[in-house]
């Protein structure tokens, strides 16, 4: 898998597709950003798997919740769980992490464990993504 740089700004964020949230942005250095994906545990005939696409990167979160959304929303449950993965992540890589639930819905991730909410999403800097 390459990663291509391109500008981060909130026109990147695809607001008209529910399904292209949530999502990680990782901070690499200054103005240097990741974006990670989210996956989460879905169940099918009775058996449970993540539904993970071809071209996957190890670095993406994949969360235990088979209930993750109703009716279009993450649930509070799911919500929390990746809350609590991605600031533990922060924590070990001691890199500022937020989690993207929306265009106006945010929570930013510090390496000393605490966590922010914000309506206002990473912009700015180049956005690292999978091409």
């Amino acid at each position: 898998m390459t990663m291509t740089p391109i500008s981060m700004n909130k026109d990147h964020y695809y607001a008209d597709d529910p399904y292209s949230f949530p999502y990680i942005i990782e901070r690499l250095m200054a103005g240097v950003y990741l974006r990670r994906e989210v996956f989460f545990l879905k169940k099918t005939n009775g058996r449970c798997f993540f539904n993970i696409p071809a071209g996957f990167d190890k670095n993406d979160f994949y969360i235990d919740e088979l209930n993750a959304f109703v009716e279009g929303k993450i649930t509070d449950t799911a919500r929390k769980k990746l809350i609590g993965a991605v600031s533990m992540t922060s924590q070990i890589s001691n890199r500022r992490m937020c989690v993207v639930f929306s265009t106006n819905d945010a929570v930013y991730c510090e390496p000393d464990g605490s966590k922010a909410e914000s309506t206002d999403i990473p912009s700015g800097g180049f956005l690292f993504v999978p091409s």
